[in-house]
């Protein structure tokens, strides 16, 4: 399948990596890449307006050098206004299949004073986001490789949600033969009244084959998983006993507010999984 693939950057000292990561996707069926810078022209005049777009269009060219060595057809865009709101506009505007987001690990309180442009594009559009982390990518020589590579053994995990059942059908539309196998994970936080945890995990495997099937029909290998305790430990104990090389989440929007209150299990994941992860709204 034919697909397109937008990539935001903000120069950072990893983009580069990002690009050599972006490369590989040609193998995935990605045919057409939007890279998109976004500029914010408040308090600057016209001159230096002028200037600083053309260096921006500069660095893009450059930047995308080893995408278009990939065989991907390659736009720039460089844009002025609201990064996230300009980004979101392009997703929407451009059919964007998937969406490639460099970012870093922040906490909560470091999120509530600078903000995170990484989780404002994942959490307020239509298409997917592979999100890719800076400390997975610095120290690797293959970069291009490990683009590849990434959801050979997915994690999903599966609440039964909406959100969960949108991210089990994403993997649907991944090639089959770039997926080796799909862990489908429940997680039993308490067990039900009057429920031994024996039947409780039968009960959800059950449940959960109902997925499976879905994902075998496609010709992918999907595997129910049930565990008990803490859901954000046992995603990430999940990733760890099972070595994937992936994740695939699905999300609900959330304000900040509610977010510092309550938490989130998908933007928790973001940040201090050892792993790739691919949200999907």
């Amino acid at each position: 399948m034919k697909r397109t693939m937008l990539i935001p950057t903000d120069f950072d000292d990893y983009t580069p990596k990002l690009m050599d990561f972006c490369a590989g996707t040609r193998e995935r069926g990605i045919v057409r890449c939007i890279l998109v810078h976004v500029v914010d022209t408040s308090g600057l005049e016209g001159p230096v307006i002028s200037k600083t777009l053309d260096d921006a269009k500069n660095k893009l060219n450059i930047l995308a050098e080893p995408i278009r060595q990939a065989g991907i057809e390659t736009s720039l865009r460089v844009v002025t206004g609201n990064p996230s709101y300009e980004i979101l506009k392009l997703v929407r505007a451009e059919n964007v299949d998937v969406v490639v987001v460099g970012t870093t690990a922040k906490s909560k309180l470091a999120r509530l004073f600078t903000g995170s442009l990484s989780e404002d594009i994942a959490f307020g559009q239509k298409a997917p986001t592979l999100m890719v982390r800076d400390d997975l990518i610095v120290d690797k020589e293959d970069v291009e490789l490990s683009s590849l590579e990434w959801s050979k053994k997915l994690v999903v995990p599966v609440d039964y949600s909406a959100a969960s059942a949108r991210a089990v059908l994403q993997c649907t539309r991944f090639e089959p033969e770039s997926v080796g196998e799909v862990r489908l994970l429940n997680v039993i936080e308490e067990l039900p009244k009057g429920q031994d945890l024996k039947s409780a995990v039968s009960e959800q495997e059950f449940r959960l084959s109902a997925f499976c099937k879905m994902l075998e029909d496609v010709g992918i290998n999907a595997v129910p998983v049930v565990r008990q305790g803490k859901v954000i430990d046992e995603i990430l104990d999940e990733v760890k006993d099972s070595n994937a090389t992936g994740i695939v989440i699905g999300c609900n929007s959330k304000t900040l507010l509610s977010e510092l209150i309550v938490g989130s299990t998908t933007q928790e994941i973001i940040r201090v999984a050892p792993v790739y992860v691919m949200v999907v709204p």
